[in-house]
């Protein structure tokens, strides 16, 4: 019993099965994910006590939450146009537990451009984390690069670039796997 009223009457505060009634009691009951005891938006435990995700470092216009992908039961979660000392809109990723929402890893972007979208969109596979800056100029203007991350230490594995890059080619504008294959559009590619 999570509350015992001394009687067996529905709407006083505590139900007939000695369960404090629904959303915003404290208690986690039914298909609740989480209850703070209240029913407010944006400090973790959504209105509707399902878990929120939020982003560490909040800032507007950071788009935090605009790449989502899963690795095992952990979220990587994109934030592309997070500012930088050094620049603005450079972007970061992050690696998030999935329960409860603590965020376990900021990915930086390795090489910090005004304007890169580093987070843009993000993929995992196996233990590694895949991020794309679709407007990073290494390669050349707007043909972006992708870094593939070891989700565990955050380390930089290797950096994919356009094999034949061109000006706004914006390779790593989108992500995906298949299997152990990491796919990478390019939709401006010519």
């Amino acid at each position: 019993e999570t509350c015992d009223d001394g009687n067996l009457l529905n709407g006083d505060g505590c139900d007939a099965s000695c369960q404090p009634p629904g959303c915003g009691s404290g208690v986690v009951t039914g298909t609740e994910q989480c209850d703070d005891g209240n029913l407010a938006n944006g400090d973790g435990c959504s209105a509707l006590c399902q878990r929120e995700l939020l982003n560490p470092a909040v800032s507007p216009g950071d788009h935090y939450g605009s790449s989502v992908a899963t690795i095992g039961t952990n979220l990587v979660v994109g934030a592309p146009d997070v500012d930088q000392p050094s620049a603005i809109n450079t972007g970061r990723a992050y690696l998030v537990n999935g329960d409860p929402g603590v965020t376990l890893r900021t990915f930086l972007n390795p090489t910090p451009g005004a304007g890169d979208g580093f987070g843009h969109a993000v993929a995992a596979v196996g233990g590694t984390v895949i991020v794309s800056a679709p407007f990073d100029d290494t390669a050349g203007p707007d043909a972006v690069a992708v870094y593939l991350f070891n989700g565990a230490t955050g380390a930089l594995l290797t950096t994919f670039t356009n094999p034949a890059a061109g000006a706004n080619d914006h390779f790593g504008w989108s992500l995906a796997v298949e299997g152990a294959n990491i796919v990478i559009g390019a939709p401006r590619d010519e």
